[in-house]
Formats: C-alpha cells, structure tokens, sequence
C-alpha cells in the first residue's frame, strides 16, 4: 500500500509518511497486459516511482487500487492515480519541475505506449477531431533558446537491431467508403505576423548527423517518397514523388530557388548533386542554364527507339556523318545528332 499525499511545503510531497522533492520523480509500470482493444489492463496493471537521476525506487510497482489518497480512498483508475501523481507528486524533469506527466515504462515485451490516446467522433457534422494537440506559448520578454510544440526521440541501445525506428510516424488510414479531399500525413507550416525584422523561417528541416566512432552506414537520407498502387482497380489520378507548388508573393522577393543545392553535397568519389536512374522522359517548361551539359553517347543501333522530336544526343559509330543527314551506324566517328520527328539526323 502506498499513500500518496501533499508535503509540509509546496515543493515536496509525501508517500507513506516520508517528504520527497517535487519534480524529481517518474513513473514505472509494471505487471503490464493489453485488452483486446489494445488497452492496458488496469485489473494488473502496477505503478511505481522512480528518482530520475538516480533510477532509486521510492515506491515499488503495485495494483492501481493500492495507492491511496490522503484520505485513504483507493485509486480505482489509472487516470485518477496519475492525475493526483502529477499534481501531488509533480512528475517531471529536474530542470523543470512544471513539467507535466512522464511515464516510464520497462521489462515489457509486447506493445507498449507511454502515452495512448483514442478519440472517436461519430455524431456531429462539422467538428474538429484531434487525437492529440499540444500548444508551447511563451509570452514573456526574455530571450528563449527553445520553445517545442512537441518533442519526439526515439532512442536505440545495447546491441539488438531496430527494424524501423522512427523519431515521429504519422499515418493516415481511410476505410470503408469515406473519402478525403485534403490526406495529409505529416504538415509543417511557419506563420509569420510579426512586425519584426531578419526572422529566418523553416517550415521543415531534415537532417542527418552520422557521430558513430566506427562501422558504416549503408544509406543516409533525408526524405524518401514513396507512392504504391496496390492493387489493379485503383486509380491514381496523379502520383508526385515532390511538389512544390502554391507560391505567392504580394510584395518583394529578391530571389527565388524552388530547388536549391549548394557544394556541400560534393562529397564522396562519386558526387551528383541530382541523379535520376529512371529511363521516363524529364521536361522543363522553362529555359535551362548551365556551365557544361553532359549527354549520354549511344551507338547507332542503341539510339532510344521512340524518340520525341527535338532529342539531342551523340554517336560514337557514325559512317561519312553529313550535316541533316540521316545518320548510319558502320564507321567509328563520333558525330551530334538530333531527332527531327522521323530520323536521326547529323547535327
């Protein structure tokens, strides 16, 4: 039995008779077991508390209804026992005392949340829906090195291999014959109404930051699309790996990238600051500049077999080229050619 009550000061709290500071302490689960709705059963279900600097258990794992408050009535929910431990106990970190609930939970081998949110709207029409929304506000007037509306980390240690270890996952699923006009996974969006000058926005930021002493990475990246269509009958209308679209400018803009890489991506024996292995066809609408352009060189007889008129190339087997003639494979000279709707021709 453990007896949970508020301290002889605003800083601590008392379990059992004995004072403990405010703030240093979080939770553990124990004995845990899921319903078949993916619950936790709260029947089995042991809490305990921690010292998070030390990892000294001030409290062992036990059942739910064996914590009671100061005036001895059971807990009979998980949800009243960790309200009471975040208000009496103020679970949270040492630097921030007024950091709200964190649960640890350990020694679990199935599936395991720190935190399960379900909220199921089937009634009205019209309304917002959220799972989960967190709002960070800082109102004050001293500089703030960090403000987080969420602050999501996966963490891998010892020796065994994670599969798949995301820092946030966040998926969309449709079922039935609902439908969506808008299915966004994952949004970032910067809304600038300040009156203030040289704020530097980024809506979204990927990084990759290989520290490891040793060993090799096989393949880092910052952003991966993938788009499938399963199964025959489905239909997609458009399918964009990226798109970046929607611009508006109502006042100045100096200048304007869509796609920006600057030498830093020079890396490595190899280096391509853009590589595309896919044989579809690339088309600008606009006009395009570079210092050097590079084509691939064919032989006659491997020339693409469904050109579009305009393509350019060269070859390396030409026999007697001639300006705006067709060209013809048998020679060993190297020799520009254009497709102009119905031959190659020299160029």
């Amino acid at each position: 039995m453990a007896i949970l009550t508020t301290g002889a000061s605003g800083a601590t709290f008392s379990l059992d008779g004995q004072d403990y500071t405010k703030g240093l302490y979080e939770a553990f689960y124990g004995n845990v077991s899921t319903l078949p709705n993916g619950n936790a059963d709260e029947r089995s279900l042991e809490v305990g508390l921690k010292n998070i600097n030390t990892a000294e258990v001030i409290q062992d794992a036990i059942m739910i209804r064996a914590w009671k408050n100061g005036a001895g009535t059971p807990y009979l929910t998980l949800d009243s026992l960790v309200a009471d431990l975040t208000s009496v106990a103020g679970l949270g970190t040492p630097d921030d005392p007024t950091t709200g609930l964190r649960v640890l939970q350990e020694n679990y081998a199935g599936t395991s949340w720190g935190i399960f949110s379900e909220n199921i709207q089937t009634l009205e029409e019209d309304r917002y829906t959220i799972g989960a929304k967190i709002v960070a506000k800082y109102t004050g007037a001293t500089d703030q090195t960090l403000v987080y509306g969420a602050d999501t980390q996966a963490l891998a240690y010892g020796s065994a291999n994670v599969a798949f270890l995301y820092g946030l996952l966040s998926r969309i699923y449709i079922f039935d014959t609902a439908t969506t006009t808008n299915g966004i996974a994952s949004s970032s969006l910067v809304y600038n109404r300040s009156t203030s000058d040289q704020s530097v926005l980024q809506a979204h930021a990927a990084s990759i930051k290989n520290e490891a002493v040793s060993g090799t990475t096989g393949t880092a990246r910052c952003f991966k699309a993938d788009v499938s269509n399963k199964n025959a009958g489905a239909t997609i209308s458009l399918a964009e790996g990226l798109a970046i679209r929607d611009w508006s400018n109502k006042g100045t803009i100096t200048e304007s990238r869509g796609i920006y890489i600057d030498t830093t991506v020079d890396l490595g024996a190899t280096s391509y600051a853009i590589l595309s292995d896919s044989t579809s066809l690339s088309k600008f609408a606009g006009n395009i500049e570079a210092k050097v352009v590079k084509t691939q060189g064919f032989t006659v007889s491997t020339l693409p077999a469904s050109p579009e008129i305009g393509m350019r190339t060269y070859v390396t087997d030409a026999l007697a080229p001639a300006f705006r003639v067709r060209v013809d494979a048998g020679g060993s000279d190297f020799t520009p050619v254009i497709y102009d709707g119905i031959n190659w021709i020299c160029a």
